[in-house]
């Protein structure tokens, strides 16, 4: 029954990876939001995911990510509430914000947010963290090791098989 178990969690595990990396591969981002900029619409500690758009398929009101144009590891989700396609410029405001943002040229758009997970950014954010990285690297890793270990040097069920060789 225990075999099962951690077969059935390996199999999960598996198949959550294979999806992650399915969606990575056809352009999603999963985004951890790190501020209260966007509250009620999401809050600090929830996960956004991010589809890419084409500008021209962008309306008002939509929730964009982009790169901030000052640091272009920081990423920034905020409503849309104008786009100029002449000139390329979004211009987006946080709902918990009085004012809007400066606007950003349309390179540094990501993606529209299609799906918001609440609660997972504080889980991405502590994966990202050593104690992760032992509990869901290591530990698991030194099991294996340990399980694999313990079967190779149990002593033998008396089982002998002969190899033959013909010719």
């Amino acid at each position: 029954m225990k075999r099962i178990l951690v077969l059935l969690c390996a199999a999960v595990l598996l198949a959550a990876s294979g999806l992650v990396a399915y969606r990575h591969y056809k352009g999603d981002r999963l985004l951890s939001v790190q501020t209260g900029s966007m509250v009620p619409t999401f809050s600090a500690g929830d996960a956004v995911v991010v589809r890419k758009v084409a500008l021209n398929d962008l309306r008002v009101g939509d929730v964009v990510s982009y790169k901030s144009p000052a640091d272009n590891r920081v990423v920034v989700s905020h409503r849309l509430i104008s786009v100029d396609y002449k000139t390329g410029r979004l211009i987006t405001k946080g709902d918990a914000s009085k004012i809007q943002d400066l606007p950003i040229p349309a390179w540094l758009l990501m993606g529209r947010v299609y799906m918001v997970s609440p609660g997972l950014g504080t889980f991405l954010d502590w994966l990202h963290k050593p104690a992760g990285l032992v509990v869901l690297v290591y530990i698991p890793s030194a099991l294996v090791l340990l399980y694999e270990f313990r079967r190779y040097s149990r002593p033998s069920s008396g089982q002998h098989y002969r190899s033959y060789n013909f010719r």
